[in-house]
């Protein structure tokens, strides 16, 4: 199985500009690969990726038909 786990919304930890458009890019390509992926996991604060007005939907939206599962996860606090 591939998972692709999603933590942050930029690549690296330089630049977040640039970050953000490496990751951008990274799913666009993901999108148009053979790649096969089971699952994508958003988790932590980079849930609001995969809501509408994002910079990456439109890759996860062409990533839809071909990954079973997109798996958001909002952080759970234990007391």
């Amino acid at each position: 199985m591939t998972f692709l786990y999603i933590n942050s919304d930029q690549m690296g930890s330089g630049d977040p500009v640039l970050g953000k458009k490496l990751l951008k890019s990274f799913l666009s390509e993901m999108a148009k690969s053979d790649v096969q992926i089971d699952v994508i996991g958003f988790v932590n604060s980079v849930v609001s990726l995969t809501t509408e007005g994002s910079d990456v939907i439109e890759s996860l939206k062409a990533m839809e038909e071909k990954v079973p599962r997109l798996q958001v996860a909002e952080p759970v606090w234990i007391t």
